[in-house]
């Protein structure tokens, strides 16, 4: 086969431009940041709202109460297989299925239901919102990270040389500084990832627009949408001719920025919505739903944005994908088909922070389905310190689902924590892996 012959070979399965990289960000990057994974999280959420309550606001009363009597309603349920009473996406689970299952006339426990399920959207908002806010401090601690990248290559270079100790410390400022490794990261092609963020969190958001802006925008000027909107439904994009110049971040469950005005609005009330929000020229998801850029930007408005100022709360009118076993991902079904589109083209898949559970079956059909006509063989690699120790759980997850690319050696771990001193270079991560054999 001669060179115009496979160049049209390319051309024809669509994969000129398609970045070769996807980068898949689960709940373990944002540790360090403070933000808790799923299991655990009503520890968290508990802990937040009683330092709300302090300064005697009785919304963050309320929901503590309310919470709390869900938690006591359900214990029952208990009686007849294991529940975990922290566990997010348990307790949503739950919420969901008997708020589904209620006659949808003027029913009391109907109402109850939904008020339980937007407390804990809400509750969702008031843990994650802050998550990266540090990147915000460019006159200070995040001064000088320009464009041009000069100083993230330092510290990428400098990172290069320190040893890869299993036991180092992890902290703050390293998880910081991996999430600006990840975002200005190129493969040897001079293209951005792909990246496939199932977290609700704004912190890698926020590292790419400390690298890309670095500023408040000026007047009646577009923060540039890291997420590609017209697919949000359609699942069609052109974006990959602008690789070179962009990463493209895929959210399958959706974001805190993601806002979608009450069905009841009426057009008055969308337009004061629109101004309370400062929504200038707003980008749209679709007829009702917004991008709040100013959520990922400007510290102030991040700060007063858990206060009720608006006709909604917070978090309650979040467009996502909930934390359950029990997933409709209708609503985004647009950016599921855009993951399944890189994930059909990509060379390697970097899972960053992500256990792959055997109950999480959405997500592992999900990979099965979109792999299956993948037909470059891929490298997987998993970025989790329990990679490296034989018969952990996410060695077990990882190749039970990839045993074929497993068999091939095409499944390797990174045995390390996210934010590891000597990892702020994605690809030295890469190169440091090791494969991954039967359990």
């Amino acid at each position: 086969m001669n060179g115009k012959t496979i160049n049209s070979e390319l051309k024809r399965h669509e994969l000129i431009g398609a970045p070769g990289t996807v980068v898949v960000l689960g709940s373990g990057c944002s540790l360090g940041l403070g933000v808790p994974t799923l299991t655990g999280f009503l520890d968290h959420a508990f802990a937040r709202l009683i330092q709300l309550s302090e300064n005697n606001n009785n919304e963050f009363k309320d929901l503590f109460i309310q919470l709390k009597c869900y938690i006591e309603r359900i214990k029952g349920f208990g009686g007849y297989m294991h529940l975990d009473l922290l566990n997010m996406e348990e307790l949503y689970g739950l919420a969901a299925m008997r708020e589904g299952i209620l006659d949808k006339k003027d029913n009391p426990e109907k109402k109850d239901a939904r008020a339980v399920l937007a407390a804990f959207k809400r509750v969702l908002f008031l843990v994650y919102h802050k998550a990266g806010i540090e990147f915000l401090d460019i006159d200070n601690r995040f001064s000088g990270f320009d464009k041009e990248g000069i100083r993230i290559k330092k510290i990428k270079r400098e990172s290069r040389t320190e040893a890869l100790d299993h036991n180092a410390h992890v902290n703050l400022h390293t998880n910081l500084m991996a999430y600006l490794g990840l975002a200005s990261y190129k493969d040897d092609g001079g293209r951005f990832p792909a990246f496939i963020q199932f977290n609700w969190d704004l912190a890698f958001d926020r590292a790419l627009w400390l690298l890309k802006v670095g500023k408040a925008p000026e007047d009646n000027q577009k923060l540039f949408p890291w997420t590609d909107f017209n697919t949000v439904e359609s699942g069609v994009t052109s974006r990959e001719n602008h690789f070179k110049n962009d990463p493209l971040v895929i959210r399958p469950h959706g974001g805190l920025n993601w806002i979608e005005l009450p069905n009841n609005s009426k057009a008055e009330e969308a337009e004061e919505i629109k101004k309370l929000l400062l929504l200038v020229d707003p980008i749209y998801l679709n007829k009702k739903t917004y991008w709040d850029e100013k959520l990922i930007w400007d510290k102030k408005y991040i700060e007063e944005s858990i206060k009720s100022t608006l006709p909604f709360k917070r978090g309650e009118q979040m467009v996502f994908v909930p934390p359950s076993w029990k997933k409709d991902v209708s609503p985004l079904a647009g950016q599921w088909r855009l993951c399944q589109r890189y994930l059909e083209r990509a060379r390697r898949i970097v899972f960053i922070g992500y256990s792959m559970p055997p109950s999480d079956m959405n997500i592992r059909y999900f990979l099965a389905l979109a792999l299956a006509n993948n037909n470059l063989v891929p490298k997987i690699y998993v970025w989790n310190p329990e990679a490296g120790t034989p018969g952990s759980a996410v060695r077990t997850n990882y190749f039970q689902l990839f045993q074929p690319l497993a068999r091939s050696g095409r499944l390797l771990g990174i045995p390390f924590k996210f934010g590891h001193p000597g990892l702020f270079d994605l690809e030295r991560a890469i190169q440091v892996a090791q494969p991954i054999e039967s359990p």
